[in-house]
């Protein structure tokens, strides 16, 4: 999420991201979103949640307005999936 949706107060510190495998997972429920590393909740949203179905997108955005400056330094990016599951 994007925009002035204030999705963009969640900017959680994952250690050693580049050289270690993590656990992301999203909980949407009614009302809350609340995301987790590693088991740890690092953000948890009740404002302006969608109640409409989305779609999932994993991706190495960088940039942007909240994502600041790229350096050259980091490109080119690898992203490496193990697995996704989605359940209801």
């Amino acid at each position: 999420m994007s925009g002035n949706s204030d999705f963009r107060t969640c900017k959680p510190t994952v250690s050693n991201a580049n050289t270690n495998w993590h656990v992301y997972q999203l909980v949407r429920k009614p009302g809350s979103l609340v995301w987790k590393v590693d088991g740890v909740t690092t953000c948890t949203q009740t404002k302006a949640v969608p109640t409409t179905p989305m779609f999932m997108i994993i991706n190495t955005a960088l940039g942007g307005r909240g994502g600041g400056t790229i350096k050259s330094s980091t490109l080119p990016q690898t992203m490496l999936v193990d697995y996704v599951r989605l359940t209801q």
